[in-house]
């Protein structure tokens, strides 16, 4: 039998600045590490703050990274319709790197339909340019 682990989600719904946001995800992960949780997830949004002010999770991913030692860190996820998927994937593997092997990835089509306008994509796209991205 596998054991089981405890993890958390935020999407950095916080009160404040992004950089106050910021700063308490960043605490909260700690708390996290030190009160024994196994991994600590974040999601990206782009634009809208009242559902997430995150726009570039593996950044603020390499941020906590440096502060613990042992809590996995995930990605929950990342929308990778808006994203360059080579870029991504080189982020990612040099944030592994770093972490020891400690990141979690997760890609999503994403939900917020007007987030995707300055992308230059629409909603309805981004189930097609999703598939497109992931291979």
């Amino acid at each position: 039998m596998m054991p089981k682990r405890l993890g958390f989600f935020t999407r950095l719904l916080d009160q404040g600045s992004a950089q106050t946001r910021y700063r308490l995800a960043a605490e909260q992960i700690r708390h996290a590490e030190r009160l024994g949780f196994d991994s600590a997830w974040i999601a990206q949004h782009h634009f809208h703050e009242q559902e997430g002010g995150l726009p570039s999770p593996l950044v603020f991913l390499a941020h906590v990274a440096a502060q613990t030692d042992r809590i996995r860190l995930g990605t929950a996820i990342i929308t990778l319709p808006m994203e360059n998927p080579l870029r991504v994937a080189e982020d990612a593997a040099v944030l592994d790197l770093l972490t020891d092997g400690r990141l979690e990835v997760g890609f999503g089509s994403g939900g917020t339909p007007t987030s995707f306008l300055p992308f230059g994509l629409t909603s309805e796209q981004r189930g097609a340019v999703f598939a497109d991205h992931l291979h």
